[in-house]
């Protein structure tokens, strides 16, 4: 038995050299930070491991707490990142970005614009009157001259 959870142990400390190595190659925040969740769960399961190998069942409540603190930590962070402004400033930065971000980002401007047009008509149809039912624009009827 001990023979395999030292077995285990190693698989577990190369997957953990293999995330580092991720981390600090990039090429983007989101593929670091996915590399650096992984070294967190990595590490929850290197902790139970040990704590089974040793003989310390009490492991198992360090390895849960751990589990908690890097996944609020993941999700801070990641909240951080969500927003990326140079993206919208360079095409170059826009690129790099995972393509789920990109729909992502697409998707809430599609949103947002709409709610926009609702509030102020005149925003985007120029100065086209509006109707009474839901601000939209009145249709041309090629009168207006």
């Amino acid at each position: 038995m001990e023979q395999a959870l030292t077995l285990a142990i190693l698989a577990v400390l190369v997957t953990m050299a293999l995330a580092l190595i991720r981390a600090f190659l990039g090429p983007s925040a989101y593929n670091r930070m996915l590399a650096a969740n992984m070294f967190g769960t990595k590490t929850v399961l290197l902790i139970a491991l040990g704590g089974q190998l040793l003989g310390w069942p009490s492991f198992v409540d360090v390895a849960l707490l751990y589990a908690m603190v890097n996944f609020v930590v993941t999700i801070a962070v990641m909240r951080f990142f969500e927003y990326d402004e140079s993206a919208d400033q360079s095409p170059e930065a826009a690129a790099r970005l995972h393509p789920w971000v990109v729909a992502a980002r697409d998707q809430e401007i599609a949103t947002v614009r709409p709610a926009q047009a609702q509030e102020s008509p005149t925003a985007v149809h120029g100065d086209a009157p509006a109707d009474r039912a839901g601000g939209r624009p009145a249709p041309d009827d090629g009168a207006r001259q």
